[in-house]
């Protein structure tokens, strides 16, 4: 559970285990805590009672260790909109990655990303990201965090900017 400092319960007691390779959908009405549960167990909060594991181990304790299997995408954007998303993916690949892959490698994962969420095409890897769709925007975030392979991807929202007929096979691609 989390209670805020100035009081306010931001989760009540809840206990899950999530089985490795399974994709777990987090539903309900605005408000009831979907966002602050994801940031629970991804280690933006600790919890007040109780404690999140991850392989076993204790979130809090491990952080350091863990956060490396981690992947998050907020609700929010999180890639600078003046950017084509070639270069977004670049420079963010450049930064998490850093020297442990040469280009080719940086080349292929990208790549591998775009055409998994199906933002692969040329032209459109050409384009600012201010000038995508929210369906795009929001699967170019999702490739920000893909890129670093993590064992773990919590994704807040990420149907949200979605129309109905893009929902199935967006789900699927990730998946």
């Amino acid at each position: 559970s989390l209670t805020f400092s100035n009081g306010q319960k931001g989760l009540h007691p809840i206990s899950f285990t999530i089985e490795k390779e399974r994709m777990v959908a987090l539903m309900g009405p605005s408000g009831c805590g979907k966002s602050t549960l994801l940031q629970l167990l991804n280690g933006v909060y600790t919890p007040t009672q109780g404690s999140v594991s991850i392989f076993g181990l204790p979130l809090s304790t491990h952080f350091e260790l863990l956060k490396q299997f981690i992947g998050y995408v907020p609700q929010e954007n999180i890639v600078h909109e003046d950017l084509t998303i070639n270069e977004a993916l670049y420079y963010t690949a450049k930064l998490r990655l850093g020297k442990h892959v040469n280009q080719n490698e940086l080349n292929e994962r990208i790549d591998q990303v775009l055409g998994t969420l199906n933002i692969n095409d040329k032209e459109l890897r050409k384009q600012p990201i201010n000038k995508l769709s929210g369906g795009q925007k929001k699967r170019v975030s999702i490739a920000v965090e893909l890129l670093t392979q993590p064992k773990i991807l919590f994704l807040d929202e990420p149907t949200s900017p979605l129309d109905p007929e893009t929902i199935e096979e967006f789900l699927k691609s990730l998946q």
